[in-house]
């Protein structure tokens, strides 16, 4: 599938596979390393590629910035959370306390992702995701 611009948010969409959720994830997650050997400003397209391992070409197949990259790599964080909330009876609405504690032990082995992200004040992927989850809440979740 050809690569192309979605019309209004700048996103590109490419196939997703295994191979290419594979591929980002790696990505996002040398960013994060980056960001937290360099900060915010040591972070770019070339040092991202050796860190993950993959071509600059390939980076830029996927997405246009930095922050495009973060972004995709939180809303695959919280894809797996819907989809292990999902998967897991019981929890009821997220206040009841068998919701929260499965969200916290969930979220809790992203830990270093989001100090990084707060450390490195790119608070609005976090809030943008946050609002996308919200979303995603469902009358019976609620």
């Amino acid at each position: 599938m050809k690569n192309t611009a979605c019309s209004g948010n700048g996103y590109k969409t490419a196939q997703k596979t295994e191979r290419s959720l594979f591929t980002r994830m790696c990505i996002g997650e040398a960013i994060i390393e980056l960001m937290q050997d360099k900060g915010m400003n040591g972070v770019n397209v070339s040092a991202i590629a050796k860190r993950s391992g993959v071509s600059r070409m390939t980076f830029y197949y996927y997405y246009d910035s930095v922050q495009e990259a973060l972004t995709d790599y939180m809303k695959e964080i919280v894809a797996d959370y819907l989809k292990a909330r999902k998967n897991t009876p019981g929890l009821g609405n997220y206040q009841e306390y068998s919701h929260v504690v499965f969200s916290l032990k969930f979220f809790d082995q992203y830990k270093t992702f989001f100090l990084t992200m707060t450390q490195n004040g790119l608070h609005s992927i976090l809030t943008v995701s946050y609002t996308h989850l919200r979303a995603h809440e469902t009358p019976e979740h609620l």
